[in-house]
């Protein structure tokens, strides 16, 4: 019974029939309840939007090795629970408690079933933790693990070289025909464990993840074409510029990029997003404008950047078209709520700005460009004590840009 509900439940998925799934997945669940039914039944509601839910259901059955009598026969579906409960907590902005969670895969009969992927993954999520906790050297050790674990973990090499750009990533990306490499001092290669720059974290910080030759390789794992190498090592030398604040280094890596690849919204918005940060701003607002035209339902945080931009060109016509835009798009987005405050900001109606603003901190408290810029809008009104909380608040991330904040104080303070 179990493997015919469980096809008819990954069936209904690839139809996006997600009720039907849902449906389904709860009545396997009810019918023979075990780690492994109910790791399908949270991840059915995580892959039909509703991680809320999935974590709701998983705290009530945690702690799994209690709730379930044959937990102790099925390590691998335990830990599975456990990752995915981890993950659901961690994308909740619950931290400390999705650390907790994760740190349970530490016991060696869920370590062992885990591939290099699964295990690159969930040195990726510790490292999203440590970062959101203030532990940037630990963080580091946890991305370049991933990478270490799986050399083509993009969200982990990106993570890395926001806060390590000088780091080469050759000796990982880099296919060698002769077998024989050579390392330069910023180089991380896949033979280190810890990350480059970083100071060694305690072990009693890090997860303790088996030897890679130990491990068993993914389920289906292919090699990375040649052609794909080449491009995404080529991306990290983009990205490393882009993070130096190099926007000339990086538009020349860009241009030189095949236009197939070159004229897509992810690698525009990394170009203008590089120009804006160099105080390009009319360049910057070009690049932006054509991401935009090539992917208009594309909605990411570039997008308050190009608000910014448009902002610091006084463009009031374009920036309120971007906003109507977004509205469409997600009215209730971050991202849409910290353009609509630029909006306002640009034709003097403070207030409402930091309306919208507040808005954006409430949805997403992670993000520090909307308590930037609302600290901003409090000196415009004199706000000096809302402005002092806001720079109190924003001491817990990283620092604005340096051009950015000195060509808004100029707009304010002409």
């Amino acid at each position: 019974m179990t493997e015919a509900v469980e096809k008819l439940i990954n069936e209904n998925i690839d139809l996006l029939l997600y009720d039907n799934a849902i449906f389904y997945a709860e009545r396997l669940h009810a019918a023979s309840a075990s780690p492994g039914t109910l790791h399908i039944l949270a991840t059915v509601y995580v892959k039909a939007g509703k991680a809320k839910v999935a974590a709701d259901l998983l705290k009530h059955n945690y702690p799994f090795t209690e709730n379930f009598s044959n937990a102790g026969n099925e390590c691998r579906a335990v830990g599975k629970l456990l990752y995915l409960y981890g993950v659901t907590l961690a994308r909740d902005n619950k931290f400390l408690a999705a650390e907790r969670v994760l740190r349970e895969l530490q016991r060696d009969c869920y370590l062992s079933g885990m591939n290099e992927m699964e295990l690159s993954a969930l040195h990726y999520w510790m490292g999203v933790i440590c970062t959101n906790t203030k532990r940037e050297p630990t963080s580091l050790d946890h991305y370049g693990k991933s990478v270490q674990l799986f050399n083509f973990n993009w969200s982990s090499i990106d993570r890395y070289l926001s806060l390590r750009p000088e780091t080469n990533f050759d000796c990982v990306l880099a296919a060698k025909n002769d077998g024989s490499e050579t390392h330069g001092e910023n180089d991380l290669n896949a033979s280190s464990l810890y990350a480059h720059g970083a100071h060694p974290t305690s072990q009693s910080q890090m997860i303790n993840t088996p030897p890679t030759s130990d491990l068993p390789l993914p389920p289906n794992a292919e090699v990375i074409p040649p052609q794909l190498q080449r491009l995404l090592l080529e991306l990290t030398k983009i990205l490393s510029a882009c993070y130096s604040f190099d926007a000339t280094a990086a538009a020349q890596r860009i241009y030189a990029l095949p236009p197939n690849h070159r004229n897509t919204g992810y690698i525009l918005g990394l170009l203008a997003k590089a120009q804006y940060d160099d105080g390009m701003y009319e360049d910057a607002a070009k690049s932006f404008q054509k991401m935009r035209s090539l992917e208009p339902y594309r909605l990411d945080d570039k997008l308050v950047y190009y608000s910014s931009c448009l902002w610091q060109l006084r463009d009031e016509k374009n920036l309120a078209h971007l906003a109507q835009e977004l509205i469409h798009l997600d009215k209730l987005s971050s991202i849409t709520q910290i353009v609509l405050g630029n909006t306002h900001s640009v034709v003097g109606e403070h207030e409402t700005a930091i309306q919208f603003l507040s808005r954006a901190c409430k949805i997403d408290s992670l993000q520090p460009y909307s308590s930037t810029l609302k600290g901003f809008e409090h000196l415009v009104l004199e706000e000096l004590e809302d402005a002092s909380q806001v720079c109190v608040l924003l001491s817990l991330f990283v620092p604005p840009h340096p051009v950015m904040m000195e060509e808004k104080k100029k707009k304010i303070n002409p």
